[in-house]
């Protein structure tokens, strides 16, 4: 069993057998959803973890700049094609993470196959992370990535499904032995007037994401992190309400920026 589920005076423990991923607060910031360098003040009261932005292995030179740009029912984020690969960033944004105090989550994108064997072996001498974030696009790559880095690296393995391969996903991650899953990535989107591609987040996807949840969650025996649709507190009150281990906040912060206090506060009282 990977997951002790929680009380509301215990913490959230994943990954049981390996090193376990602790969380004191079943609220976390996604992947991104602060930068790689987050720093205002109070953003991380009531956190239960950080998730890093998403790291490629290699290092790929591009715009740093993230924007936003509002639209009906949310926000679509040009992230930038900016990324430092995984040991750059963590030999430039490491220090910062872990003064954090927090358990820190590396978000990982496997891109192509010959680089699983680079990030195994990295991660196995670089013991510096609490848990993995597996990001990937194709279904077929979810065995595959867990057959070289699970018997590797010896963290508790999240994947984070694709919103259109979700269900495929989730049992290979159950056979392939992941720890967790978290339901669901980003929906791709058009920046506005422009023809380059972003992420949608904001209250408008919250039918599609919590239908998914509820379809995932009925499914799989593993724990389910819920992602997608969180425009307030409630919004994540009711994941939890409905199963969820956990839930990652995104549009959320960029409106509120204490909003992970808020959430967590909430949940002391309510649940």
């Amino acid at each position: 069993m990977s997951f002790i589920p929680l009380n509301n005076s215990e913490p959230l423990v994943l990954g049981i057998g390996k090193r376990e991923l602790v969380m004191n607060s079943r609220v976390m910031p996604a992947s991104g959803a602060l930068g790689w360098a987050p720093t205002p003040p109070g953003s991380f009261d009531g956190a239960g973890a950080f998730v890093t932005p998403e790291m490629f292995w290699e290092q790929s030179r591009g715009d740093e700049q993230r924007r936003l740009y509002r639209v009906p029912g949310g926000v679509v984020v040009s992230p930038g094609d900016y990324n430092p690969g995984l040991p750059h960033a963590f030999s430039k944004y490491g220090r910062l993470w872990q003064g954090l105090d927090l358990p820190i989550i590396a978000a990982i994108r496997i891109a192509a196959e010959d680089s699983l064997l680079d990030i195994a072996n990295w991660l196995s001498r670089n013991r510096v992370f609490a848990a993995i974030e597996l990001h990937l696009d194709q279904a077929e790559m979810v065995s595959l990535a867990l057959d070289v880095l699970e018997p590797r690296v010896g963290l508790p393995i999240l994947v984070r499904l694709s919103p259109i391969f979700a269900q495929d996903m989730a049992q290979m991650a159950a056979d392939g032995g992941a720890d967790a899953l978290v339901c669901a990535a980003p929906l791709p989107a058009l920046v506005p007037k422009q023809t380059t591609m972003g992420v949608l987040h904001g209250s408008g996807t919250w039918p599609f994401y919590t239908g998914l949840f509820l379809e995932v969650q009925q499914s799989t025996d593993l724990p389910v992190i819920a992602r997608g649709g969180i425009a307030s507190t409630q919004d994540a009150l009711w994941y939890l309400e409905n199963g969820a281990a956990a839930v990652q906040i995104d549009a959320l912060l960029y409106r509120e920026p204490d909003a992970l206090a808020q959430v967590s506060a909430r949940i002391n009282e309510t649940l």
